[in-house]
């Protein structure tokens, strides 16, 4: 029961013990009536003494980030749920219902908002809002060190509210700030303490003077020593934390969770730094609420306590976050610091420039995914130009704040700029060698999930922030993110040159980076070499150096130099516009992130699958010449990811040689092919006798016996495939002497035309597999196949160097099999009620070929890169090779596993592992690659 409720009885109870009092003496009452008066008045004061109930309210606002009024600046708009203006009216409100009221702040609170326009204030406005709104306490957060110590100061000493924070000390042992206060209410005392996460130095590494002479200890240390100075003094102890419920960096005290759990003494803890909306949980024993962020929410808690016999007792604990929308800024707020939101206004709109045509003419490649994470643009190359330019630095990264943003033709503002960046980041130069600016990409490409084969587009980690993923200039590079997080960063260069692992360059870099950076030990403190904030204040902020550069420009004209790329995705398969129409159409959607990014990546064969696209896709996968090569393990690891997600999949592979790999790879099938063939007839022959797959070689016969099988007809999924292999030999190549065979190559032609009259009727798809050499006199080439003999679909050739042999002719498509400097080939059929309408040739390093749907035009296939030009990437990879005669099985990696245990685990020597496996460094082995095992 109210406090004011409990007193409304204590003056009814003595209004009639003294009207009592007043009948008696006029004798007009008898004495029943007196008793029962009597014994309600009785009643009533015992009931009260029994029953007397204080609520007490705390209001908890946390991140604010600098915002006073329920503006956008960046915007030039209202914003009707943002703001101290807002959230003195919640505040007026439920002072108004409960006088016994506290008011509250978890920090992040000077910082943003175009509150650094008033650093220099004496008083800064964010300061004098809270003042006017009556705060009681408040809790320091990590940005409000963004200005350093001077700016920081003048708001601690200009704040009303008193600032508490238990886990600051100088160097002299002592506290920086009020550990905790105790507020009586009524007879009851609350006990407020505060915590701020330990992990300043972390962020303000390139800054230090920010907390010069500080010391952040353990929270959860310093908790356990505030209660137990608490508990004995107050009824209640309430903490104000900016910390997270997570750690941060693996330490368990930068977890507000955690905190609790080693203090369960905490009844009540208003959060803030991790912006969540949480209104109500209990964790250790504490009831948790935290605001979100900008003043959207305010976080309400109701204490109930029993005061009717000796100590107060909290019976009760209730929460709710009350949302702002709805409240009118108030006006006392306003018309206090109108000056200052007129002077932001015009200060958001000076005009800096002007663009002469729009930086990002396509905003989203499709809803969820906007351009600017997906591809290079001007808008970044004009955040990356401006760092380079005031740095002298070979090398700049930078990240947007909001992907969502833009910039278009017409005069610049200043506010279009702090809507691209809006944090207060102060400009670095750092040294970096080329392994450390490896490992920064390969961090930075985590962005990104995992893409797997069929992926129409990319899809977002929801673990990572946009403003935690850089973008570069000064280097070239692709993003390979069908790659396993830590391999993906498939090219690097600089000036056109490999990036050596020893080079040193220079980076222009965010302070806020440098410190994550530090903290990941990619870098160290001693890297510094310029910070652009110690040089020239305020002036030296990343920001201000983007306006500086654009008003020295004038007009900005957009540029993108296109140095960065990601591949390993299929944004061109032939079916991708019938899936973005849909999406576009609002018939398909995504699952999003907060920051309005998707989760998961539309997928041609879940398309299919689930009847959105009425399709059946045959994909066929193709090696040549796999044997004892580094990119074996590529290979091996695409086959396993196709077999994953494509519903209907074939394993076709020519030449390569009889060795230990190809029981390994899963073939359905695989045709003899290569010079080598000639001389090593005994062993292919052995091969077949071993495998369960067949060797095909339908023009090799044997004393007119066919040396191998002719053809085979594989049931894929409903989809009946004839599969036939053809030897093209050259002229002057003989058998190996040593074969006791006389072996006979019918003319391939010839051969060909029967196997697909036989195939008639009872294959829907026909694939020749060819060694197509074409170098020698009269040699049939895969141009030759698929011009003279129709009814061919597929034709997979065993030599990529033939000119002008890819392509669709006729009704044939020819694409040169995946081979060492390839990788893995990835062919598609398209067949919509047993007729092929469509064919995708997808190649692993260049871009991917088309053939749209129903085309009958020739179109070159690309081929891979030459293996001259592939080795001059510097790939960190486990590429092996197979010991003669040794018997191999495979085992894929795990998250912590090192190369030592895995042999002890096998049963197998660590020194067999390494040889096998070519290891040149047993430390560098990924989680997620396969090894190869000997076994006996």
């Amino acid at each position: 029961m109210p406090k004011f409720l409990v007193d409304s009885h204590l003056a009814v109870y003595i209004f009639l013990k003294e009207l009592v009092c007043l009948m008696r003496g006029t004798g007009r009452v008898k004495q029943p009536v007196l008793m029962i008066v009597f014994i309600a008045a009785l009643w009533l004061a015992a009931g009260t003494a029994s029953a007397a109930e204080t609520v007490i309210t705390i209001l908890g606002t946390a991140d604010l980030h600098g915002h006073i009024f329920p503006w956008d600046y960046a915007r030039d708009t209202v914003d009707h749920e943002t703001g101290y203006a807002k959230i003195a009216s919640v505040v007026k409100a439920v002072r108004a219902e409960n006088p016994y009221t506290l008011v509250v702040d978890a920090g992040d609170t000077i910082q943003g908002s175009w509150a650094d326009f008033f650093l220099s204030e004496e008083l800064h406005p964010v300061i004098r809002a809270m003042n006017l709104i009556g705060y009681d306490t408040w809790t320091l957060g990590n940005h409000d060190f963004n200005f350093g110590l001077d700016v920081l100061s003048r708001a601690i000493t200009g704040s009303e509210a008193t600032p508490l924070v238990a886990n600051i000390y100088r160097a002299d042992g002592t506290r920086w700030l009020t550990p905790y206060i105790i507020k009586e209410i009524s007879g009851i005392k609350i006990g407020l303490f505060g915590l701020i996460t330990p992990h300043i130095p972390r962020w303000e590494a390139g800054t230090p003077a920010h907390y010069a002479g500080l010391r952040f200890s353990d929270p959860i240390t310093e908790a356990k020593k505030v209660v137990a100075e608490l508990q004995d003094q107050v009824d209640v102890i309430v903490l104000v934390a900016h910390l997270g419920l997570n750690p941060e960096y693996g330490l368990p005290g930068s977890s507000l969770a955690a905190v609790l759990a080693a203090n369960p003494e905490i009844a009540v803890a208003i959060a803030g730094h991790a912006h969540a909306e949480i209104d109500g949980v209990e964790i250790g024993g504490a009831l948790v609420v935290e605001p979100g962020r900008y003043g959207h929410l305010v976080s309400r808690i109701d204490l109930t306590f029993e005061t009717g016999h000796g100590a107060p007792q909290l019976v009760k604990k209730e929460a709710q976050n009350i949302s702002t929308k709805h409240y009118s800024a108030d006006p006392e707020i306003m018309e206090a610091l109108d000056a200052y939101h007129a002077a932001l206004r015009a200060e958001a709109n000076t005009i800096i420039g002007r663009a002469s045509a729009d930086f990002l003419p396509q905003r989203y490649l499709l809803p969820g995914i906007p351009t600017v994470l997906v591809r290079d643009t001007a808008l970044v190359d004009l955040l990356n130009a401006a760092q380079l330019k005031y740095t002298g630095a070979q090398i700049s990264a930078a990240s947007l704040c909001d992907p969502h943003r833009e910039l278009v033709a017409g005069p610049i503002r200043k506010r279009d700029i702090y809507s691209l960046y809006k944090y207060d980041n102060s400009l670095l130069v750092v040294k970096i060698t080329g392994q450390a600016l490896k490992d920064y990409l390969e961090r930075t490409a985590r962005f990104y999930n995992t893409a797997r084969p069929g992926d129409l587009t990319v899809s977002f980690n929801k673990n990572i922030r946009v403003y935690n993923y850089d973008l570069f200039a000064g280097i070239d590079y692709e993003i390979d993110i069908s790659r396993p997080v830590g391999g993906r960063i498939v090219k690097l260069e600089y000036n056109g040159e490999p990036v050596g692992a020893d080079q040193e360059y220079t980076l222009a870099i965010s302070n806020y980076r440098f410190s994550q950076l530090v903290a990941a030990g990619i870098l160290q403190a001693e890297d510094l070499l310029f910070d652009a904030y110690t040089a020239w204040g305020e002036a030296g902020r990343i920001r201000n150096l983007i306006i500086r550069y654009i008003q020295e420009q004038g007009v900005l004209e957009p540029a993108v130099d296109n140095n960065w790329r990601i591949v390993g995705v299929d944004p061109n398969h032939p079916l991708q516009a019938e899936a973005y129409a849909q999406v576009s159409a609002g018939e398909l959607s995504l699952p999003r992130s907060v920051e309005g990014l998707n989760l998961t990546a539309l997928n041609v064969y879940e398309l299919m699958r689930a009847g959105r696209l009425p399709y059946q896709a045959l994909t066929i996968l193709h090696t040549n010449e796999i044997g004892d090569l580094l990119a074996a393990q590529t290979v091996w690891a695409d086959l396993e990811r196709y077999r994953q997600v494509a519903d209907r999949s074939l394993v076709l592979g020519l030449g390569g040689g009889p060795d230990n790999l190809v029981n390994l790879f899963g073939y359905d099938a695989l045709a003899v092919g290569g010079n080598r063939f000639f001389q090593q007839i005994a062993d292919w022959l052995e091969l077949d006798r071993r495998t369960d797959f067949p060797v095909l070689g339908a023009n090799l016969y044997t004393d007119n016996s066919s040396l191998f099988a002719r053809y085979l007809i594989k049931e894929v999924g409903g989809i009946y495939v004839g599969i036939f292999g053809l030897a093209a030999r050259e002229t002057g190549i003989e058998p190996n002497p040593t074969d006791d065979m006389r072996l006979t190559v019918a003319d391939p032609l010839v051969t060909a035309r029967r196997i697909v009259a036989e195939l008639t009727g009872k294959a829907d798809v026909v694939i020749a597999l060819i060694d197509a050499h074409g170098n020698g006199a009269g040699a049939v080439t895969a141009k030759d196949l698929a011009e003279q003999v129709p009814g061919i679909d597929l034709i997979i050739a065993g030599d990529g160097r033939t000119a002008g042999m890819g392509g669709l002719l006729g009704e044939t498509l020819i694409v040169p099999a995946g081979g060492p400097a390839r990788g893995l080939g990835v062919a598609e059929l398209l067949l919509q009620h047993g007729r092929i309408t469509g064919r995708y040739v997808l190649s692993r390093e260049d871009e991917p070929v088309v053939v749209g749907m129903g085309e009958r035009n020739s179109q070159p296939v690309r081929q891979g890169k030459a293996e001259d030009t592939a080795k001059k990437y510097t790939i960190i990879t486990n590429g092996f090779r197979v010991g003669g005669g040794t018997g191999v099985t495979k085992y894929q990696i795990q998250p912590g596993d090192t190369l030592s245990e895995i042999a002890q685990r096998l049963g197998v020597r660590l020194t067999d592992l390494v040889e096998l496996n070519s290891i040149s460094n047993p430390d560098l082995i990924y989680a997620d690659r396969f090894l190869l095992v000997p076994v006996d």
